[in-house]
């Protein structure tokens, strides 16, 4: 027999779930901290200056190849779907397909 849970209940455990991975997880980095001697700090701080640069990377890189190509893709996508069409039209050497 399924119990149907108010949104208010739902949202206490969710609330509860998040709570309790963030003390678990803040204790277990900071034990970690301490047993590498402060180590994962450093190893931490380089991988978010590599997600900083590699964002930073993305967005004035990245987005401006996106729009010069955009062009050439949908010339590609049309001629996709001309050639998807013609291969419905009939010709001598086979019948026609429905």
């Amino acid at each position: 027999m399924e119990t149907q849970d108010s949104p208010r209940r739902r949202g206490r455990e969710t609330f509860l779930t998040l709570a309790l991975t963030l003390v678990f997880g803040v204790g277990f980095v900071a034990v970690l901290n301490f047993l590498t001697f402060g180590i994962l700090t450093h190893v931490v701080g380089v991988v978010v200056a590599i997600g900083i640069i590699g964002t930073f990377h993305y967005l004035v890189w990245g987005q401006t190849l996106s729009e010069e190509v955009a062009a050439e893709r949908a010339a590609e996508e049309l001629r996709q779907r001309r050639a998807a069409c013609d291969e419905h039209v009939r010709t001598p050497d086979r019948p026609r397909r429905f």
